[in-house]
């Protein structure tokens, strides 16, 4: 794509009408053999053209709709048909000024805004009593031009002809004959499934009915024409009649079967292959200003070595009008050249329970959105809001249907991923994970550990009570808890991309952990779609709490918390996905002296001897101070005074980090102190007397602690830990 920057001739563009966003277009000249000989995007409603208008001699001048995705589909023949609109240039053009182009009619730039659609669907066919998904059948998807689009465009006599045919219709309900390629049955069965909201639905599903099953449906949804403006219609001005129909277009639908629309066309926009449950999926564009994309499908399958079409019911009655993005198109064969699939045994269950990080913390117990996404729930070991630090070892049950084919399932495997919640792209988790077997030996048995993965691609092996035969078949056996029960194991520690092993404020923050399913095809590693196959997404009750204990094992049954764990793409199923909060970072505790502050503005220090003299009881001022801090607050703190043995008097405060004030409570009452964050550091300021009490000199010892709550699900990462010293407090005599 060439800059439009060169020097040439200048160009100024109007729209007739105007457009309520910006327009992504560009120019393109044509030469004598229809071949591009320049291109270029159209910025500000202004181009210039690298010719003299002597070169332009010849030429053919279009502007045109752009986007990224379409930028190569530019051809001359399809400007024709009135996508673009051709440049017509004056007789006399004046160099030195830009040359005003005529206005582009709304009904074309109308059409250059570009909106993507999802098209998907299954291909079927008839195999014996019952419909079968056909694997690697060949869906060709067409689009037809929009009807707006040919009835602005056809000749007066055109527009007669066809509103006296939709009249004739409509009055003269005996059908004729139908065509040939429709006089074909089908399983009646299947006549249920057809819509009667437009006769025409049965062939949009690859069905083909009886003459008279055509008939009574195509009575029993006989459409009546809008009453609105209704006189136009019926008048002899051509004008009047195109302008009814282009309002109402929507009404010439359950025409198009039996009223044969000569001007109907369609290109090819997408070929897609089955997959083995006869699924095809695919993404076209579209004009935004429009209605939805007018579809049409047609199927080929590999006969003998030939690509022979099966399916091609034509575009009268096939076309799907105004597809509805996203919505699966059912098409329905009875080709006995197609092999039927030979059905699986339905082996086991389909089914796939995640139920905690660790041992101790349901994944139904870690807040999913808010403030404190990533966090745990309360009822949780350690505290509400604790994060995930160290190795996060989630715990997975797989159905019998997934499992090695030693347990009758389908050779199954799994694949962990993580990514941080602001980034794009996932990373695969492939730290190596065991499970312990058996092995009887003449000396009494043993317990050799087996490597489930990750393998060269990624994924993890699914056992269920044995290994592999290949492997011996040997019973596995939970030796060790945390070894033989982790899926996998996310080393959170090792997040750290740079290289600078302690320092875990580069890593810490929302996390999302992604588990899928994959299966060999072809020797290739597939990734499965469980929505496609079957397959079963639970988590546990979100009432009950982990270490579950002796207790009935539900699973979740509100949609709202379990689609909170569901990894949806286009609206399949594709596996387990959960967010945790990760932080390894180790708090921090100092503590200082207490020290004294008299009025008249002399101090003490307790110091290595411990002995603090004040000079009033009252006015004096005792002072503690210590730092209890996590970059995210992920830890509590604890705060005592006690004063002699500790039978009578004693001073306790604590908190979460971070929290701005905290009560001071005395001998378990309020006493009216607190506990302030100051510069990072808590302080507190009390009067001798406060913590004197009815002694007139104490000895005391100060504690602050620290309590990390990262954890890894089994338990915390981090020890607890304090700092202690003494003081006396006594009178200081002049």
């Amino acid at each position: 794509m060439k800059s439009n920057d060169q020097r040439g001739l200048q160009f100024k563009v109007q729209f007739e009408g105007t457009p309520t966003e910006a327009i992504n277009y560009q120019v393109a000249v044509f030469d004598r053999d229809k071949n591009v000989t320049y291109q270029s995007l159209v910025n500000d409603n202004s181009f210039s053209l690298p010719f003299s208008s002597e070169d332009l001699k010849g030429k053919r001048i279009f502007l045109a709709p752009f986007s990224q995705d379409r930028k190569n589909e530019l051809s001359l023949d399809n400007l024709d048909k009135g996508n673009g609109f051709e440049v017509n240039l004056p007789l006399k053009i004046n160099p030195d000024e830009p040359v005003l182009i005529s206005p582009i009619p709304e009904y074309i730039w109308c059409w250059w805004w570009y909106c993507l659609c999802q098209v998907r669907g299954r291909v079927f066919n008839w195999c014996g009593n019952e419909y079968l998904p056909v694997y690697k059948a060949r869906v060709h998807i067409c689009e037809v031009d929009p009807i707006i689009w040919y009835l602005q465009k056809l000749p007066d006599y055109e527009v007669y002809k066809l509103r006296d045919d939709i009249l004739g219709k409509i009055k003269d309900w005996h059908l004729p004959d139908p065509p040939p390629e429709m006089t074909k049955t089908v399983n009646p069965n299947v006549v249920s499934k057809i819509s009667t909201a437009q006769p025409m639905a049965s062939i949009n599903k690859g069905l083909q009915l009886d003459t008279v099953t055509q008939r009574t449906t195509a009575i029993s949804v006989a459409p009546r024409l809008p009453e609105e403006n209704l006189a136009s219609f019926y008048s002899d001005s051509a004008y009047l009649i195109r302008n009814y129909l282009v309002n109402n277009y929507h009404i010439l639908y359950p025409f198009w079967c039996w009223i044969y629309p000569w001007f109907l066309k369609s290109d090819e926009v997408a070929v897609v292959e089955t997959d083995q449950n006869g699924w095809f999926n695919s993404y076209i564009w579209y004009p935004c200003c429009g209605d939805k994309p007018d579809l049409y499908f047609w199927v080929e399958y590999n006969i003998n070595g030939v690509w022979t079409t099966v399916y091609n019911p034509g575009l009268r009655c096939g076309t799907h009008w105004d597809y509805p993005c996203n919505t699966e198109v059912d098409i329905y064969l009875n080709d006995q050249r197609i092999p039927c699939p030979i059905p699986q045994p339905n082996i086991g269950f389909k089914d796939v329970f995640v139920f905690s990080i660790g041992n101790d913390v349901s994944v139904t117990k870690v807040y999913q959105d808010g403030a404190m996404k990533g966090q745990t729930m309360p009822g949780t070991p350690y505290e509400e809001g604790s994060p995930f630090g160290g190795s996060v070892e989630p715990r997975v049950y797989f159905g019998s249907y997934l499992c090695d084919n030693i347990d009758g399932g389908n050779n199954y495997f799994y694949k962990w991923s993580y990514r941080k919640e602001s980034d794009l792209l996932w990373k695969e988790i492939t730290t190596d994970t065991f499970r312990h077997y058996l092995v009887e030996t003449s000396d009494g048995p043993i317990f050799k550990p087996y490597n489930i993965g990750a393998n060269a691609d990624k994924l993890y092996q699914i056992l269920r009570y044995h290994l592999p035969l290949s492997q011996g078949g040997n019973d596995l056996w939970v030796v060790d808890s945390r070894t033989d029960t982790a899926s996998t194991k996310f080393i959170t520690t090792d997040l750290d991309e740079n290289g600078v092993s302690d320092d875990y404020s580069l890593t810490d923050g929302v996390y999302e952990i992604k588990m899928e399913l994959y299966k060999y095809v072809a020797g290739v590693a597939t990734r499965v779609n469980w929505t496609a196959e079957g397959i079963n997404l639970f988590v546990p009750d979100h009432t009950l709490a982990s270490p579950f204990g002796d207790v009935t094992i539900n699973h979740e049954t509100d949609n709202t918390i379990i689609n909170q764990y569901k990894y949806i793409e286009s609206g399949n199923l594709f596996g387990f996905t959960m967010k945790i909060f990760i932080d390894n970072l180790i708090p921090h505790l100092s503590l200082e002296d207490v020290t004294v502050t008299n009025a008249d503005a002399t101090t003490a220090v307790a110091g290595p001897c411990g002995f603090l003299a004040f000079k009033n009881r009252h006015t004096s001022t005792v002072n503690f101070k210590f730092n209890a801090s996590q970059q995210n607050n992920f830890a509590t703190f604890g705060f005592e005074i006690i004063k002699g043995n500790g039978t009578t008097d004693t001073f306790i405060a604590g908190n979460r980090v971070g929290v701005a004030s905290t009560p001071l409570l005395h001998n378990s009452a309020i006493s009216g102190a607190n506990l302030n964050l100051v510069g990072g550091d808590y302080e507190l300021h009390v009067t001798p007397d406060f913590i004197l009490g009815s002694c007139n000199k104490a000895a005391f010892s100060q504690i602050a602690s620290v309590h990390p709550l990262v954890q890894d699900g089994y338990s915390r990462l981090y020890n607890n830990w304090s700092l202690a010293t003494a003081f006396a407090l006594e009178h200081h005599v002049e």
